[in-house]
């Protein structure tokens, strides 16, 4: 019996970005844990979970910090999430492997980490 490879649903994003590098997401999901994004590929949404969305630790949030004009905040304290059909850029951190075997991009939009990725290609 010859081994078998699971499909990998994020072939296409795996073959187009590397981790380490900026990508840009359309917002097509908020949850309470965080957002989700359309790298361009149906099949293999990336997330980028709460901590990874500013630099800012949660402990640190006011309850009465109010989100940007077309940001949405879920709850109070909370980090504003980008609208829904928004693009935003992001750092591709890896692929995680859900427990129904696919893969799942994560992202962080952290400031701090797109400057640093920025950064180094310009050095």
């Amino acid at each position: 019996m010859a081994d078998t490879v699971p499909d990998d649903n994020c072939r296409s994003l795996r073959e187009r970005y590397r981790v380490g590098q900026i990508v840009a997401g359309v917002v097509v999901k908020h949850r309470e844990f965080g957002i989700f994004l359309d790298l361009g590929d149906p099949n293999c949404l990336g997330v980028v979970l709460l901590p990874m969305i500013e630099d800012a630790p949660l402990a640190s949030r006011r309850e009465n910090d109010t989100p940007h004009q077309g940001e949405v905040r879920l709850h109070a304290g909370y980090p504003a999430y980008p609208a829904i059909g928004s693009t935003v850029h992001c750092v591709l951190n890896g692929f995680a492997t859900l427990a129904n075997g696919n893969a799942q991009p994560r992202l962080s939009m952290r400031p701090s980490d797109l400057a640093r990725v920025s950064d180094q290609h310009s050095a």
